[in-house]
């Protein structure tokens, strides 16, 4: 029963990295999109979790954490 989330999640990451590819592309061209393919990689990664599992306006993901003060 889970895969089937799991996929879904799969599945809606990778649409979100296809698209924040194609837009990091056409803002600062194929050369800087490629290099800050890892950062969008994780980017799509952040917003598959946060629309698999909402969290409250006042709380964060689970994936932020704080700056040490």
């Amino acid at each position: 029963m889970n895969g089937g989330h799991a996929m879904d999640r799969d599945k809606r990451r990778a649409e979100y990295a296809t698209g924040l590819k194609a837009e990091a592309e056409r803002r600062f061209g194929a050369d800087r999109a490629k290099v800050l393919g890892p950062m969008i990689d994780d980017t799509a990664g952040f917003m598959a979790e946060v629309a698999a599992f909402p969290v409250d306006a006042d709380d964060a993901p689970a994936f932020y954490a704080e700056p040490a003060s």
